[in-house]
């Protein structure tokens, strides 16, 4: 009985060993795409714009969750943001929200 369990064990282990990757990744871009990042900090370790294991933006959602993730989690914030913006700004930020579009930056 033990060594059944064992190889059983081991066997879910080694898959997981195979579909395994280790990345550098940013779930937001300020700078836009991954052509346009600009943040000198972080160049230091990586060329942010050509290394394969840099994933920034829509790469590190789709990563995680499939093609389409990063365009469905953009989706959802907005959604939420619209709900939520108002206590953002009061508890997170701790300042009044905007009373318009104008003074968003």
């Amino acid at each position: 009985m033990m060594g059944a369990t064992k190889s059983k064990y081991s066997f879910k282990h080694d898959k997981i060993r195979q579909n395994r990757s280790s990345n550098c990744a940013l779930p937001y871009n300020p700078f836009g795409n991954k052509d346009n990042y600009q943040w000198s900090f972080a160049e230091r370790w990586f060329n942010m714009k050509e290394d394969e294991v840099v994933l920034i933006g829509n790469e590190t959602w789709d990563k995680i969750g499939g093609s389409g993730t990063y365009e469905l989690f953009i989706k959802t914030v907005n959604q939420m943001g619209q709900k939520y913006k108002n206590r953002i700004y009061r508890e997170f930020l701790e300042i009044e929200p905007p009373t318009n579009q104008s003074q968003l930056k």
